[in-house]
């Protein structure tokens, strides 16, 4: 019995000394986010005094995934760098009503970017345990292009819209809660759930097909615009983590 003790104190001890070491300063975080998926829905009404009046509703996704890594700076706290590579789909739908006739046209883009950012973890313990609670602080800069459709109609007319997004310039900022699953004491499986504001602005050139309901002829106009549009989301992380020491 007192052998059996013995053996199974040492065993933990052991156990809490590699757990513990994970977390000692120069211990790398090496790592991947599998997915991070961003949702924004939002809304807009207009009631103008003339009686006319517009209503717009966006709504966005993205998903990011890329490698992470990180260095432990004291037993709780990582600090380090993220590249990611984000797709991103918007959806804008407009509806107008102007001197009585109504109008409604919807509009989708979908863009690719990649960027860098810097990132910092905060663990809530350093104790040998299965699961670990963190907070992080994250931010990105990321730059790309992609490509945007469209139709609407009225009355007296229909349209299609098709059109390049270029020099797209987004940064975002943004924190989160989660836990990190431990398999055993080198890989972990991250849970996590944040806010995220992004600020995108981006070069748009389109293209639009107009037909004239009565007499059925087509006129194509050109329409390049510069889009500013900030945002706030909740994100969902999934990722996996490597903890590399001596």
């Amino acid at each position: 019995m007192k052998k059996g003790l013995t053996l199974l104190t040492g065993g933990l001890l052991a156990f809490a000394f590699h757990a513990s070491a994970q977390f000692e300063p120069g211990t790398l975080m090496l790592g991947s986010t599998l997915g991070t998926t961003t949702y924004t829905d939002g809304s807009n009404s207009y009631a103008y005094d003339n009686g006319n009046s517009r209503s717009v509703s966006n709504k966005a996704w993205s998903l990011t995934a890329g490698p992470q890594l990180g260095v432990f700076i004291s037993p709780n706290v990582v600090i380090g760098g993220t590249i990611s590579v984000t797709a991103t789909n918007n959806r804008t739908n407009t509806t107008t009503l102007t001197s009585g006739v109504q109008g409604s046209n919807y509009a989708t883009s979908t863009n690719y970017t990649v960027g860098f950012g810097p990132f910092m973890r905060i663990y809530f313990a350093n104790q040998p345990a299965n699961n670990l609670f963190f907070m992080q602080i994250h931010g990105s800069l990321a730059t790309g292009s992609g490509t945007s459709s469209g139709n609407g109609s009225s009355p007296s007319s229909s349209y299609n819209t098709t059109g390049s997004v270029s020099n797209i310039l987004n940064w975002n900022a943004g924190g989160s809660l989660g836990v990190t699953h431990f398999f055993n004491k080198h890989v972990g499986m991250d849970i996590a759930l944040g806010y995220l504001y992004t600020h995108n602005q981006s070069d748009n050139a389109n293209s639009t097909q107009t037909t004239n309901s009565g007499n059925g002829n087509t006129t194509t106009t050109t329409n390049n615009y510069t889009l500013t549009s900030p945002s706030n989301g909740i994100t969902f992380n999934l990722g996996f983590h490597w903890f590399l020491f001596n």
